[in-house]
């Protein structure tokens, strides 16, 4: 059968095309109808119309087994995708992480990461109440090796009131970055290759959309998909256009910020690490909600490792049960065939003990208007049915 499937493209590379566009077959056997833009070291450029408006599409060249330019030249990739390599999935001429940086952008990004740092530790409290906290109020801070400025862009973030996740009143934790362009040039952001990840869990900024048609003609599946191609109808058979899908690089103008839609705080749910779990709330009808709980000890078993109203316990990068990290891939060119990588991360960095009080503890708010919190619960009596663990204060 291989050698008949070898022997047929031969036969069908002799042919005289008839087809007014380009003309893109798979390693797979599907064939698309395209207008070929560019085609790169590892990427094929193409467009579905034939308009200035119409969107850039891009598929890994290691997928493609021939281009058929709508002239009749014909491009044998074969031998390329028949040994994929990493190349495929990695960005050409892709930098290190956090890359050298200049003396302005080192103070800057000290700066950034000094402010947020500050004003995760206050306010402070020295009369916390002789009562246990059923839930808590947590700042996050940065790590000092994050880079959250260089030369190119700036990244800030933030978490708002709506990352309460304590009881669903405002609904699950979310978090959101923005990206400020410090340049004079255009820039532009592989949201694929853009990530958040929460205590390990990761998930990507560009969420696939796609949508696809077929037309239905007879002959052999797989000697007629090579043949349609070609223009000899006597082989024809079901021919898929190409896939659209959501877009995938978003650009951010010269001297301006984007900010990326909200992502959940925690991504997965159950028992991150001992003592510490997520899980689901429905409070509503159509919504459920993510809420993280910490349990610190049992009231009858062990009273001195419980939180208290007020309390406030401080943690390190090194021992916060709670981890997260925000990592952007950009580029100054529209096909990101050249990327730049930063990466900020992010720790819970102080717990303060409520009892829903909603971030007010004698009258005053205890959480700072410039610092990013969240909330959750701290299980004093609550038994999922299963060992969810006891955290260790630090």
């Amino acid at each position: 059968m291989n050698k008949l499937f070898i022997a047929l493209i031969v036969l069908l590379c002799s042919v005289q095309s008839i087809v007014a566009q380009d003309v893109l077959i798979t390693t797979e056997g599907e064939v698309m109808t395209v207008y070929v833009e560019d085609i790169s070291s590892s990427t094929i450029y193409y467009k579905t119309e034939n308009s200035a408006n119409a969107s850039l599409q891009r598929i890994e060249k290691s997928k493609i087994y021939m281009i058929k330019k709508a002239d009749g030249t014909k491009i044998d990739l074969s031998g390329a995708a028949s040994t994929p390599t990493q190349q495929a999935t990695t960005p050409a001429a892709s930098l290190p992480m956090n890359t050298e940086l200049s003396e302005e952008a080192k103070r800057r990004n000290k700066e950034l990461i000094d402010a947020v740092n500050y004003a995760a530790s206050l306010p402070e409290y020295d009369n916390p109440k002789d009562k246990y906290a059923s839930s808590f109020y947590a700042t996050i801070g940065v790590e000092d090796n994050s880079v959250m400025c260089n030369d190119d862009i700036e990244i800030s973030f933030d978490s708002e009131s709506d990352t309460y996740c304590g009881y669903g009143r405002n609904g699950s934790a979310n978090i959101s970055f923005t990206i400020k362009n410090k340049t004079n040039q255009t820039i532009f952001i592989d949201l694929a290759q853009t990530y958040f990840v929460s205590n390990g869990a990761s998930v990507s900024y560009y969420i696939p959309t796609a949508y696809s048609s077929s037309t239905s003609k007879t002959g052999d599946v797989n000697a007629g998909t090579f043949a349609g191609a070609m223009g000899i109808h006597d082989y024809q058979t079901n021919i898929s256009t190409s896939t659209v899908y959501s877009q995938r690089i978003i650009s951010i103008p010269p001297n301006s910020y984007k900010t990326l839609d909200k992502i959940q705080l925690f991504i997965t749910r159950g028992k991150l690490c001992n003592g510490v779990m997520v899980y689901y709330e429905d409070y509503t009808k159509n919504k459920t909600y993510n809420h993280v709980m910490i349990r610190f000890g049992e009231k009858k078993k062990s009273p001195n490792t419980l939180l208290k109203e007020g309390e406030i316990i401080n943690f390190t990068s090194s021992n916060s049960p709670l981890k997260f990290n925000f990592h952007v891939t950009y580029s100054f060119s529209e096909r990101c065939e050249a990327t730049y990588q930063i990466s900020i991360n992010l720790f819970m960095k102080r717990m303060i003990g409520d009892s829903n009080t909603y971030a007010n503890f004698n009258g005053k708010h205890i959480i700072n208007d410039n610092c990013p919190w969240f909330a959750g619960s701290t299980a004093i009596n609550v038994n999922f049915g299963f060992d969810m663990g006891y955290f260790q204060r630090p």
